[in-house]
């Protein structure tokens, strides 16, 4: 059940994934680095102020879902309700602060639409509706690829093709309107609060390391065309980072249908994923540079010379992501937001100072470093659990 569980995940992810690169890619070629360095900045900025749309309610739901919790509709309630008022409040603040308003309220528009389709895809999957979150993911991603490469092939301008996807995400959105449901809830609001606050202050923290370089870049003047490099390449490790969510997700699932944690267990899955790990960044450093070019034309020489240095990077992927799960399951969660508050920290603190020195060479250091940390950290605190014991055969 677990291996045709992940296979439809990991299958759905590397489609919708593959997909998204194709556009990605597109997008790239026809406005060129320093247009799609602009692009990617706005971006970088929009997922922040994402986390705080979500609030750290997918998390929440799809624990509810899995344990079939009596008041998980309430909570859907709940989390579409603030997803609506978050995405009112930030579009009021940018409207009445911001010389570029129409371009950052666009870019809310289009997070909101993605918030409430992963909050769709994060209900279907806790349900066990796996063909129904896939058809949704890929049908959404599809109409994306096909709008954008469209408008950008006409007009080349940043602001419709935020339209044209908010047009997609918002008739997904109809489309698949009938697994959520807003208005008046009947939850103890402040309780569920300090439950998603906990999961916010996570995702937060992981966004805005995995961001902050390229909006460091930004404010300390590194020219967009450079940016637009440094994203070429980070969106191909984008890609190897999508494909361990799956791999997560299962993990979770696992974890939720026992109440015993095993260090067997355990090894098996982190050996694994380091071997794993260690076999794609050793291909990246033969190939990356060319992968890069391929794909993106020789305008984008400086990225296929950055993702060479991505290597340590690439080999914690998708341990972290397996490590993140299990304290999860062992209900470490208040301990993983110190873990997440401190590397999130010297993150920003080595982006800062590295950047400075050595451009954007030095946003790759400081990530590498920061994974580095994130994976000691974690496996130190899950290891010393006391309900973390050996056994030969795993019960699960």
């Amino acid at each position: 059940m677990i291996k045709k569980i992940l296979i439809n995940q990991w299958l759905t992810s590397i489609f919708v994934s593959l997909i998204s690169f194709v556009t990605t890619i597109y997008i790239a070629r026809e406005l060129g680095p320093t247009s799609f360095g602009k692009y990617s900045s706005l971006i970088a900025l929009g997922a922040i102020l994402s986390i705080i749309i979500d609030g750290g309610f997918k998390n929440i739901i799809l624990n509810n879902e899995l344990k079939n919790y009596s008041d998980k509709k309430n909570i859907i309630k709940l989390a579409v309700n603030h997803i609506i008022l978050s995405s009112l409040i930030i579009i009021l603040i940018i409207s009445l602060f911001s010389s570029e308003a129409l371009l950052y309220n666009l870019c809310i528009l289009y997070f909101f639409g993605i918030n409430c389709l992963q909050l769709i895809s994060t209900i279907l999957k806790g349900r066990g509706l796996y063909n129904s979150d896939a058809y949704i993911q890929i049908c959404t991603r599809l109409l994306l690829m096909i709008f954008s490469m469209l408008v950008v092939y006409l007009f080349k301008d940043i602001e419709l093709l935020l339209i044209s996807s908010i047009i997609v995400l918002f008739f997904m959105l109809y489309h698949s309107r009938k697994y959520i449901t807003w208005g008046k809830c009947y939850c103890n609001i402040l309780e569920t609060y300090q439950v998603t606050s906990v999961f916010f202050c996570i995702d937060i923290c992981i966004t805005i390391y995995i961001r902050s370089s390229i909006i460091i870049m930004q404010l300390l003047g590194i020219s967009d065309a450079d940016i637009g490099g440094y994203t070429s390449a980070f969106r191909i490790i984008e890609g190897l980072i999508m494909l361990s969510i799956p791999i997560g997700f299962v993990v979770r699932k696992s974890i939720f249908k026992s109440d015993i944690f095993i260090k067997f267990f355990l090894y098996k899955y982190i050996i694994a994923s380091l071997i794993f790990g260690l076999f794609l960044a050793t291909i990246n450093i033969y190939f990356g540079d060319k992968i890069v070019l391929l794909i993106y034309g020789q305008k984008y020489e400086l990225g296929g010379y950055l993702i060479k240095f991505f290597y340590f990077f690439i080999i914690f992927i998708f341990s972290n992501a397996i490590l993140n799960q299990y304290l999860v399951g062992l209900n470490l969660l208040k301990k993983s937001l110190y873990i997440y508050i401190i590397s999130t920290f010297i993150n920003v603190s080595l982006n800062y100072f590295l950047i400075q020195d050595y451009g954007v060479l030095g946003a790759i250091w400081a990530s590498s470093l920061t994974e580095f940390l994130i994976f000691v950290l974690m496996l130190i605190l899950i290891l010393k659990n006391k309900n973390v014991y050996f056994a030969i055969k795993p019960n699960i």
